[in-house]
């Protein structure tokens, strides 16, 4: 498979009549960090459980470092399995320390604790949890349990990283922290592959994009990636679009053209106007309704630039939206990814 870390070829995983995972030819490369990006239910995490060997396929081949690994001898398959590691959107921890929990592949491994001791220090320092070190497991906040369980999987130097949706749960404040610590993976060679429900954070980490949507790859769309001039007014900063539009943003202060992104999610809806500190708020008109399982996609033009809020199907009725309705997208500055 060429310098393929992971392959997929003709692949099918089955869960019900109607929803299946459909992969045709996909490669992973050495040392490049992947995005893995759709809709939930869309497959994401059958995906990564699959390029983890935690479930095998119904149909089809994978191919880990070059060798169709449901037809190899099961030792030879579990030695290439210790190259890969694999974290859960919602980890499981341990009972003991931060420091039980990190060491734990090491020490299965016959590493002794002085060398652990090492090894593990500048893992913990890149995560910003080395104060928590001696610290009880079941004591962590969910972030910090995140970040210990990122530690844990990369400790034992997996040429292969996996991570389902590695930033929920991590408070704003560390979620560049945790970024700069995967993009550091990559400069030492290796191959990451991540969930994410965030665009702008697909766009900053990844070397590519992966669309899921009903189990099947597609063309990339991305929503609400805007381009325009940034402008700033004392101490005030807004991306000014050809329209005419103006957004706010919040955060460092740049001038010229700037790329932006909105998360639909962080994006309300309503007949009226919000009373909301939220500084963006825009009238638009529905243009497209989009099912997809308990959430819907609504599409709207305002003034020319088409803007997509993703709201659950609860949602969707009480508000009564139908194609050409004419409601309110609010969003906060901070919703505002600079590209």
């Amino acid at each position: 498979m060429g310098s393929s870390i992971l392959a997929f070829k003709n692949l099918k995983k089955y869960y019900s009549p109607r929803f299946s995972l459909e992969i045709d030819d996909l490669i992973f490369e050495g040392g490049k960090i992947y995005a893995v990006v759709g809709p939930n239910g869309s497959g994401k995490t059958t995906l990564l459980k699959l390029g983890a060997l935690l479930i095998p396929p119904d149909e089809g081949h994978i191919y880990l470092f070059g060798e169709d690994i449901y037809r190899v001898p099961a030792g030879k398959r579990t030695k290439l399995r210790q190259k890969i590691s694999f974290l859960h959107e919602e980890p499981y921890l341990f009972r003991g320390t931060v420091f039980d929990n990190v060491v734990y592949g090491l020490r299965i491994r016959g590493m002794k604790k002085k060398e652990m001791k090492k090894k593990i220090l500048p893992i913990l320092s890149a995560l910003g949890i080395s104060p928590l070190v001696n610290k009880k497991a079941r004591e962590l906040s969910a972030g910090e349990r995140k970040r210990v369980a990122l530690a844990r999987a990369v400790i034992i130097e997996p040429s292969l990283l996996l991570l389902d949706e590695p930033m929920a749960n991590i408070d704003r404040g560390n979620i560049g922290l945790v970024e700069k610590f995967i993009r550091g993976l990559k400069e030492q060679g290796v191959t990451v592959i991540l969930s994410t429900h965030d665009l702008s954070q697909a766009y900053r980490l990844s070397d590519e994009i992966i669309s899921l949507k009903d189990g099947k790859m597609g063309r990339f769309i991305p929503d609400n990636l805007l381009v325009g001039e940034g402008v700033i007014e004392g101490e005030e900063m807004f991306l000014a679009l050809p329209t005419g539009t103006r957004i706010a943003i919040s955060g460092e202060k740049r001038e010229g053209k700037l790329l932006i992104s909105i998360s639909p999610r962080e994006i309300i809806l309503s007949k009226k106007p919000l009373d909301s500190s939220a500084r963006n708020s825009f009238l638009g008109r529905v243009t497209k309704l989009i099912e997809e399982g308990e959430e819907v996609r609504v599409v709207l033009d305002v003034s020319g630039i088409e803007f997509t809020s993703i709201i659950t199907k609860r949602s969707y009725h009480q508000l009564g939206i139908k194609i050409g309705s004419k409601m309110y997208l609010t969003f906060k500055a901070s919703a505002v990814r600079i590209l």
